[in-house]
């Protein structure tokens, strides 16, 4: 009979996996045309496998306080936790101003050396 791995094997083979596709793809995304289509698929993806989160609005908004001032977001694209933020906005329905931050401004204020996601 043959033995299921142990979870750590498991663990261990998911990691590499994992770490040779986000190599790919950090390499895609050096390439214009090619890294904007991969970044929309991941983005579409992430989407599907979310439920479409983030593209309804909630009912019963009118019976909540909303904020005084215009929100602010900072955000990067191809940030998961960006993205999650993207999507609770929605579903609230508020009111924000959204300023990107291109990896390459980014990197020229030394800001993104040490994150996953830039």
């Amino acid at each position: 009979l043959l033995c299921p791995p142990s979870p750590r094997a498991m663990a261990a083979v998911a990691s590499a996996v994992l770490q040779k596709a986000l190599e790919i793809y950090e390499t895609t995304l050096t390439l214009p045309v090619v890294g904007r289509a991969l970044d929309l698929t991941t983005a579409v993806a992430a989407t599907l496998v979310r439920g479409g989160s983030g593209t309804q609005v909630a009912s019963g908004l009118s019976k909540c306080k909303r904020p005084q001032k215009m929100l602010k977001l900072y955000e990067f694209e191809g940030c998961p936790f960006c993205r999650k933020v993207r999507e609770t906005l929605t579903v609230l329905d508020l009111d924000v101003i959204v300023y990107p931050t291109p990896r390459e401004t980014m990197k020229a204020y030394a800001v993104c050396k040490d994150s996953r996601f830039r």
